[in-house]
């Protein structure tokens, strides 16, 4: 085999050479950026540890609660001013008991200033994402009692706590994209009529 490969002319093995070369440096990039988004590296039991990892990582000024924390805490009478950041759509399909929906930064503090500032608010949304960017941004606003729904409502609704649509407990979550979707219990998954 080795003496076929230098009977090859000289002409076409720098061809195959370039071409393989070509490939490595443009595909390697892509494969490595790829893998280090939580989006593209959803597999086995680690996928839920790379969504946290990647949250925590893009907001590491916004502190994180637990969905068991935050049910014992529910469960216990904890006032506790829940925010719902998805678009409406998702919050019309379900969310937790008495989260309000408010999808942009402006929406929030509007909701937020008409309550007891006193009171901790918990931000939720599909995975962690969105929510950590509207807490970051009421940290900038100048709320300080601010905290993101670690997992959010995938993570809460797998765990088995309940999600409302409206006052009526529901069994199904908006799954946001059928990518996203894949880190939810295939039984909560909403799909349209």
């Amino acid at each position: 085999m080795f003496k076929i490969l230098h009977t090859v002319p000289s002409r076409r093995r720098p061809l195959v050479h370039r071409w393989h070369t070509r490939c490595f440096f443009l595909l390697t990039p892509l494969v490595l950026f790829c893998g280090s988004l939580p989006a593209c590296s959803q597999r086995g039991n680690n996928s839920w540890d790379g969504v946290k990892a990647g949250v925590r990582g893009a907001y590491p000024s916004v502190p994180h609660v637990t969905v068991d924390e935050l049910h014992d805490r529910l469960q216990g009478g904890a006032k506790i001013f829940v925010i719902d950041a998805r678009e409406p759509d998702e919050y019309a399909v379900s969310h937790l008991k008495g989260a309000k929906q408010a999808s942009h930064v402006q929406d929030a503090v509007a909701l937020v200033e008409a309550y007891d500032a006193s009171v901790p608010l918990v931000i939720y949304c599909s995975v962690g994402y969105r929510s950590a960017a509207l807490a970051e941004g009421l940290l900038k606003s100048g709320f300080t009692n601010v905290a993101n729904l670690e997992g959010s409502i995938f993570e809460w609704g797998n765990s088995g706590f309940p999600v409302y649509r409206g006052t009526q407990a529901v069994n199904v979550i908006h799954p946001f994209n059928q990518k996203w979707g894949r880190l939810m219990d295939a039984d909560l998954r909403w799909s349209r009529p």
